[in-house]
């Protein structure tokens, strides 16, 4: 059982920095106009199939990250929504499957 707690202690943690880079990348022109370059691989994660760009991927894992999520990981709700908004006037499109998030 100590074992599975500090696990899950370090994967929040790297949650919390994982985070925090995003947040200060989204604060970035380059990184928003990126982010809409077409998606092509597929992440070892369970996330609905969806064609879209980089963007939609960022958007369907924080949406997981908030309704799926360890309780640990409320703090950084907010700091998630900040990344959106930073990133949203860049996105050109959206797909439908995100849209629906």
């Amino acid at each position: 059982a100590v074992v599975s707690t500090q696990s899950t202690g370090g994967k929040v943690g790297l949650m919390h920095v994982g985070v925090f880079i995003l947040l200060l990348l989204s604060g970035e022109r380059n990184f928003g106009v990126r982010l809409n370059k077409l998606y092509l691989t597929r992440v070892p994660m369970d996330l609905p199939i969806f064609t879209g760009n980089h963007a939609d991927l960022l958007i369907l894992v924080f949406h997981k990250i908030i309704t799926y999520g360890h309780l640990r990981l409320q703090p950084l709700f907010d700091c998630i929504l900040t990344i959106i908004v930073n990133i949203s006037p860049y996105l050109k499109q959206m797909c439908m499957v995100t849209a629906s998030k």
